[in-house]
């Protein structure tokens, strides 16, 4: 009875995901607001916390999901209440970087981190639990990306140091060659700054090599 009552278990899960968005945005707002920033005017600080060395215009847009004129127009009233800078790209003269001042990084450090109220109900999950999450949510970035719906970002599942399944029947059987290291699930990471893209046709095999470990996460 319930099969033809019920919905498509995939409509469920992407209701589901629609309600966690709307918990995150207001935790933007809540965070945000008492400190006179907009709720993109304050993911751009956080971006930029967590990339230190600057970020084009047009990659902050992307990694935040937003239009290019609504990212400069957050970005430009930082920089005219001084959390954040500008500066000439290094590699291209007609370029420009976008840095956080000093001020700045000591705004993000007080809502940095990422959404708190999220992070507890996760780690309260059992540990095989949020592996399990973590695989299905590096599929589900890695199609949207494949379709265009989000931005690339630096997974060590696209990146050309990555070897998946090196160590078979181990607690950390894939390999970053970056360091020259045994990894398990729980060390993957879905933006690595030493991170540099794998061709097209190796990370299509990556991808089919860690999709074919039939053992659990670890």
């Amino acid at each position: 009875m319930f099969d033809r009552l019920s919905e498509p278990v995939a409509n469920r899960l992407a209701d589901g995901f629609v309600r966690i968005a709307a918990a995150l945005k207001a935790n933007e707002w809540r965070d945000a607001t008492p400190h006179g920033l907009t709720a993109t005017q304050a993911r751009i600080l956080s971006l930029l916390r967590e990339n230190p060395e600057g970020l084009r215009p047009v990659a902050i847009a992307a990694r935040l999901g937003v239009k290019a004129p609504t990212a400069s127009e957050a970005t430009t009233t930082l920089v005219h209440k001084g959390l954040v800078l500008r500066t000439a790209a290094p590699d291209d003269g007609r370029g420009h970087l976008v840095l956080a001042s000093p001020a700045g990084l000591a705004l993000a450090d007080r809502f940095g981190g990422g959404p708190l109220f999220l992070i507890d109900t996760l780690a309260g999950l059992p540990a095989a639990d949020q592996l399990a999450l973590l695989r299905v949510m590096l599929r589900l970035i890695h199609g949207l990306q494949g379709e265009g719906h989000i931005s690339i970002t630096r997974m060590c599942l696209n990146c050309k140091y990555f070897q998946p399944n090196l160590h078979p029947d181990s607690e950390q059987p894939h390999h970053c060659r970056f360091v020259d290291a045994p990894l398990g699930d729980r060390h993957l990471r879905l933006d690595c700054p030493e991170q540099i893209p794998a061709p097209p046709d190796v990370a299509q095999q990556v991808w089919a090599d860690f999709l074919n470990d039939h053992g659990g996460a670890r």
